[in-house]
């Protein structure tokens, strides 16, 4: 199954096949999501958590590492979802995604979202949707095509076990110079 990125890219090789050499292919919303395997409940007095999970965007991006392909990958939010507990005590929600694993020497690229609960918010909440800042994320995708999430959560956390499912949402702007391919 193709995905619409992949088929927008072989839409535009194929136009470069006529003449074009360049192209320029943006997406408004490339989604990820992992889950992060169950977590114990939380002891009372306990108001802090860390989630570290990794998304696999291979499937969501052409390889970046290709020569002659530039671009940005901005990531627009981080969700947290949960189909067995109850995210209603949790006040606020930070995710930093750290690009120090890279080998070839690049400086971090940490990107910071944050969430807070709004006031009089009440009753069972089982998704949480964070809103990121704007840094890209190209380069540190071109290395490697998955990333990794810190989640840190705060607040009154479920006290029975649960199961996190933290997503990702990425828009993406790739320029493809086909005379370097």
């Amino acid at each position: 199954m193709k995905t619409p990125f992949l088929r927008n890219a072989i839409a535009l090789a194929a136009l470069a096949a006529t003449g074009c050499l360049n192209a320029d292919l943006k997406t408004s919303q490339i989604c990820a999501s992992s889950s992060s395997g169950q977590v114990p409940g939380t002891p009372p007095g306990v108001n802090s958590i860390e989630l570290p999970t990794s998304l696999d965007l291979s499937n969501s991006l052409p390889d970046l590492s290709k020569k002659g392909i530039s671009g940005t990958v901005l990531m627009q939010q981080v969700t947290l979802s949960t189909t067995d507990g109850d995210l209603s005590g949790i006040e606020t929600v930070s995710a930093t995604v750290n690009g120090s694993g890279s080998s070839s020497g690049l400086p971090p690229v940490t990107l910071t979202c944050n969430y807070q609960k709004p006031a009089g918010e009440s009753g069972p909440l089982t998704s949480i949707a964070v809103p990121c800042s704007d840094g890209n994320l190209f380069d540190y995708l071109q290395e490697q095509q998955t990333l990794t999430l810190q989640v840190t959560l705060n607040g009154t956390l479920p006290s029975s076990a649960w199961t996190p499912d933290i997503g990702a949402c990425f828009s993406a702007e790739i320029v493809v110079d086909y005379t370097q391919l």
